[in-house]
C-alpha cells in the first residue's frame, strides 16, 4: 500500500506553500472519487459462504480493513462456468422479497431451494447479495464474486494498482481539490486540474472494461474501397 508520502513531490511542485495535512486529505479524497468514476480498482473477493436454506450471502474483500465494495459485477455458484443472472429490479412483488429468516419466508410461504441461479442487491446492506433460489440443503459450493473496490474513508493508504499504474491520475485528482481552495498561494489554474483529472478517469473507465496494458497501441481505420 501507498501513502499520501508517495504523491507529496509532485503535488508540492504543482501546488507550492500547500501543507503536509492538505496533501494527505485530498490524496484520499482523489484515490475515493477515482474509483467511483471508474470502477478501474477490481478484484475477486473471498468466496462468500453458502449456507443452505439461506437467501443471501455475504461480501467479504480481501483487505475489508482499508478497501470496501463499491459494486459487484459477477458471481458465480461453486465452480459453475456461468455466472449467475443478475437481477436489478427487486420489488415485493418478485420473489426475491423473502425475509432473511431461517428458513425464509414470503407471506408465510418458504422459499424455494435448488442451485442458485440469480443474484441481487441486498436492499438493507451494502456488503450482502440476495441468491435465488435459496442454497438447497445438500450445499457445498461458495460464491465467488469479481467487484469494484474503493478506499474506505477512514483508510490512509492508497492501493498500490493506483500508485503503480493510476499516479498521475491521483496527483491531479488530488490537485483539483487543493486549487479549489480560495485565496491560498497554490489557487492557480483549478481548472487545469478538473481537465487533467478527468482525462484520467475517462481513460480508466476504458482500462475497467477493456483491461489494462503497458503502452499504447494505435490503429488508423480506412474506409473499405
Amino acid at each position: 500500500m501507498a501513502t499520501s508520502a508517495d504523491f507529496m513531490v509532485d503535488i508540492r511542485l504543482r501546488a507550492p506553500g500547500v501543507t503536509e495535512p492538505n496533501v494527505e486529505l485530498t490524496v484520499m479524497q482523489a484515490a475515493i472519487e477515482f474509483c467511483e468514476r471508474t470502477d478501474v480498482l477490481q478484484d475477486r473477493f473471498v468466496p462468500g459462504d453458502a449456507v443452505a436454506g439461506r437467501i443471501y450471502t455475504d461480501i467479504v474483500t480481501q483487505d475489508p480493513s482499508n478497501l470496501e465494495v463499491q459494486r459487484v459485477h459477477k458471481v458465480w455458484y461453486g465452480t459453475g462456468p456461468e455466472p449467475l443472472t443478475h437481477m436489478s429490479n427487486i420489488s415485493v412483488a418478485t420473489p426475491y422479497a423473502y425475509d432473511a429468516g431461517s428458513p425464509p419466508t414470503l407471506l408465510g410461504t418458504a422459499a424455494p431451494q435448488g442451485t442458485p441461479l440469480i443474484w441481487y442487491e441486498w436492499a438493507s446492506s451494502s456488503t450482502r447479495i440476495g441468491i435465488y433460489p435459496a442454497i438447497p440443503a445438500t450445499a457445498t459450493a461458495a460464491f465467488p464474486m469479481v467487484g469494484s473496490l474503493k478506499p474506505l474513508k477512514t483508510s490512509t493508504t492508497v492501493p498500490d494498482a493506483l500508485w503503480r499504474y493510476w499516479y498521475w491520475a491521483i496527483v491531479w485528482g488530488a490537485l483539483k481539490h487543493l486549487r479549489s481552495i480560495p485565496n491560498q498561494s497554490f489557487s492557480i489554474n483549478p481548472q487545469q486540474a478538473v481537465d487533467e483529472f478527468n482525462r484520467y478517469c475517462n481513460r480508466a473507465k476504458i482500462a475497467a472494461i477493456r483491461g489494462r496494458s503497458p503502452g499504447s497501441v494505435s490503429a488508423t481505420m480506412y474506409p473499405l474501397a
